[in-house]
């Protein structure tokens, strides 16, 4: 597909002089072949809603040449905004970079592949005007073989088991809208490990879903392997919850209590005069000591976590070039 040409029907130097209403935000990551589309989609929709808007593409430094393809966007069209990423920091924090340079009142979020229908902004935006805080989307169904499907579920399931989450992340999609108090109070969420949908769940406010369809990419293949699945998991699972340290310290409290029932059996032998010779006093002191030492353990790991969560100061990503800022 060529460059975008500028839409002559709309109006430029009224969307740039009007405080900006929409934001649209999407990381980008080896999109080179759909930004051009994308981009024009986004249009399309966002200005039957309002002509003050702008659209800002984070480049999470693919090999590719997205960021020319940006370059370009951006010269022809001042609502375009592009923000390159030093180096590959992950799409949360590309989500992260957009909502800090954002302007709008209400901010979209969407991926760049086009699995999500732009068309459903316009739900979203009509969502928002019930009163809503922020606009989620769920999908019907994945468009994956029933095996992906099957171990997508189970990972999300245990995913919002470990972390408390109030609501599944199953079929919860990358397209959402939410409105600047919402954004301002995610922004001010300074958690390293900074996750959209974590943190938008622990800001509170109200929340509520449209379905959508999934479709299949159109091109390209995710980045998400089965590696940087688990390393996310297991990011999410320490930065947003104490539940493994919890599990800890039960399983501290079960080996007591089996060594209580032993220690009562041991007894009974015992006075029936034929124990074996040390057996008592060894399996006594193996499992006493080891639930003491792991409810011990599970408590200094609570304070040490909290405490490392307060130190952490790392900034999420660094900026290498900014356009139409």
């Amino acid at each position: 597909m060529g460059p975008l040409n500028k839409d002559k029907d709309s109006k430029v130097t009224e969307a740039q002089s009007n405080p900006v209403t929409l934001s649209v935000v999407s990381p980008v990551y080896g999109a080179s072949s759909i930004l051009y589309e994308l981009v024009s989609k986004l249009h399309n929709v966002i200005q039957k809603i309002s002509t003050s808007y702008e659209i800002i593409l984070v480049e999470d430094r693919h090999t590719d040449n997205s960021w020319e393809i940006i370059k370009e966007l951006c010269k022809n069209d001042k609502r375009i905004k592009g923000i390159r990423l030093s180096k590959n920091s992950g799409q949360h924090n590309a989500i992260l970079a957009g909502l800090r340079g954002s302007n709008g009142d209400y901010i979209v979020i969407i991926d760049c592949d086009l699995q999500e229908d732009t068309e459903y902004i316009h739900s979203l935006f009509h969502k928002m005007q019930q009163g809503y805080d922020a606009v989620l989307t769920k999908r019907k169904s994945r468009s994956f073989n029933w095996i992906r499907n099957g171990l997508t579920k189970l990972y999300y399931a245990i995913l919002t088991f470990l972390t408390y989450d109030e609501f599944s992340f199953y079929n919860v999609g990358g397209l959402s809208m939410i409105n600047r108090k919402v954004a301002n109070a995610m922004l001010s969420h300074n958690v390293k490990n900074w996750v959209f949908l974590q943190v938008l769940t622990r800001v509170g406010f109200e929340k509520t879903f449209i379905e959508i369809a999934h479709r299949k990419r159109i091109s390209g293949k995710s980045s998400y392997s089965f590696g940087k699945l688990y390393s996310h998991a297991i990011n999410i699972i320490l930065s947003y919850s104490n539940r493994l340290l919890h599990f800890s310290i039960g399983m501290g409290i079960f080996f007591i209590f089996c060594a209580s029932i032993w220690i009562l059996y041991l007894i009974s032998i015992y006075f029936k005069g034929n124990p074996p010779n040390g057996y008592t006093s060894i399996m006594v002191t193996l499992l006493l000591c080891t639930g003491i030492i792991l409810i011990s353990v599970g408590v200094a790991g609570l304070y040490i976590g909290k405490i490392f969560d307060q130190t952490k100061d790392i900034p999420h990503y660094f900026i290498d070039e900014e356009l139409n800022f």
